[in-house]
């Protein structure tokens, strides 16, 4: 059995910190967004910032309170990347990744 059995297509799994997280890609988003709750969750170094808000394809707001630097493992390949970490993600959502994130892999 490998991390993509039962994942949904618009998911990929990948490795942040050695534990697979399935991550929503989103081909119109231009910022990669974890919730709060799940960077908390992962135990990563959020680093506050004071932000703008973002807004869901549903127009619904994403308040910004920080960001985080992780290194993604995707398909054997180490993917440093910045993620903007917000609160107001649906609750099926814990991780979008924008797709110009991966489109090289």
């Amino acid at each position: 059995m490998t991390d993509n059995d039962n994942v949904p297509n618009n998911y990929i799994v990948m490795k942040i910190r050695g534990k697979s997280v399935q991550c929503l890609v989103d081909t119109g988003s231009v910022s990669t967004v974890i919730s709060h709750a799940f960077a908390s969750k992962l135990g990563l170094d959020i680093q506050r910032v004071n932000s703008n808000a973002l807004f869901s394809a549903n127009g619904a707001p994403l308040r910004v309170v920080g960001m985080v630097d992780v290194i993604f493992y995707l398909k054997g390949l180490r993917i440093p990347h910045t993620i903007r970490v917000v609160e107001g993600l649906a609750p099926q959502t814990s991780f979008c990744c924008a797709q110009k994130t991966y489109q090289n892999c």
